[in-house]
């Protein structure tokens, strides 16, 4: 669902970027631009990364892959990431994430038909966001302006548009559906990015986890797990693993109860 157009007769040389660790903080990830340096994504031995390290290793030792006086170049423990010219990178460079303005959607003819591909697709796999309530935070952007929604509920409206954007044709989006999709994604990140170390809402970690969904179909899937440490780590901080409270209405604590179903079925 994420939003890479994919091409036939990828150079073998184009290959998925290892992650370095030390990775202090989650922001780090999108502020630094793909294009331009080595992206640093946590791996392990089941990771992608790994996996992909030993397809490439055996095809080079292939006897029909080269010439038997052919003698392959050293593995080196770092792949640079090369994304093709016309796939849009997730979250951007910095100087197309300054130029992202959060409080903007698109004209509310083309939201609406997104959102109701979201709900009439991915929502049934994932029924964790409540459509009513979600519909009135829309309306209330739509007659008041972006600025009058939390940022947290707009970026969930973001982040929506974006997988509805990479779900409207069965096959990869082209071109220019994965660049749409990955402007909704900036779009969700910046509004998420003032909150993102310490002020978790229920809105949030939907958020992130809606997050996860989209970066697990891109090349940056390593990604995902910096979201839904998020995701986790703001559900403990909210409670909710515990059974919700009698403050809650019923559908507050059936909310929070799908969401922590949420983060532990990304967990598994």
């Amino acid at each position: 669902m994420g939003a890479v157009a994919l091409r036939d007769g990828v150079d073998d040389g184009e290959y998925i970027g290892k992650a370095l660790s030390g990775l202090k903080s989650p922001v780090l990830y999108y502020t630094i631009s793909p294009l331009t340096h080595v992206l640093h994504i946590p791996e392990g031995p089941s990771s992608n990364v790994a996996f992909l390290r030993f397809i490439v290793d055996a095809v080079g030792r292939h006897p029909q892959a080269r010439p038997r006086n052919h003698t392959a170049p050293p593995v080196d423990d770092t792949f640079l990431l090369r994304p093709r010219p016309h796939e849009a990178p997730v979250g951007g460079s910095p100087e197309r994430v300054r130029g992202v303005e959060p409080y903007t959607l698109p004209p509310p003819a083309e939201t609406e038909r997104l959102l109701r591909l979201y709900f009439s697709t991915i929502n049934l796999m994932i029924p964790c966001i409540h459509e009513e309530s979600l519909r009135a935070m829309w309306a209330k952007a739509r007659s008041q302006g972006c600025r009058a929604v939390p940022r947290p509920w707009l970026g969930v409206i973001c982040i929506m548009l974006a997988l509805a954007t990479n779900v409207l044709t069965p096959t990869s989006p082209s071109a220019e559906r994965a660049i749409q999709a990955d402007l909704y994604f900036q779009r969700a990140m910046e509004l998420a990015k003032p909150d993102i170390l310490g002020h978790p809402s229920v809105e949030l970690i939907q958020l992130f986890c809606l997050m996860v969904i989209y970066l697990e179909g891109t090349r940056y899937s390593s990604l995902a797990w910096t979201f839904h440490g998020l995701a986790v780590k703001g559900g403990y901080q909210l409670g909710l693993h515990f059974a919700g409270s009698k403050n809650h209405s019923p559908l507050a604590r059936e909310v929070r109860r799908r969401l922590w179903y949420w983060c532990v079925v990304n967990d598994r």
